[in-house]
């Protein structure tokens, strides 16, 4: 009787903590600020790569969702997509 007394207050010590805190998370949403550039390009995976020209997009997103359900399956563009999401700005 005493160790389930036991269990039920560390039990309660290490969720008390948790419920607390989970009130102050932040959230983000990720599927903003998004590039794209269809095909491949040597050296798009380096941070210093400039990605000035790439297309501006936002999540879920396909490369070739302009041919959708216009051209058969077959006839889809069929490439390396490269897709980076823009930096955070830290304060």
């Amino acid at each position: 009787m005493e160790k389930q007394k036991v269990m039920k207050w560390l039990l309660f010590l290490l969720l008390v903590p948790a419920a607390l805190g989970a009130n102050n998370r932040e959230k983000y949403n990720f599927n903003s600020q998004w590039l794209l550039h269809v095909g491949d390009i040597q050296g798009a995976e380096k941070n210093s790569f400039s990605d000035k020209d790439w297309k501006k997009v936002t999540l879920p997103h396909a490369f070739n969702e302009d041919e959708a359900f216009k051209v058969g399956i077959e006839n889809m563009t069929d490439t390396v997509s490269w897709y980076r999401k823009q930096r955070l700005k830290v304060a």
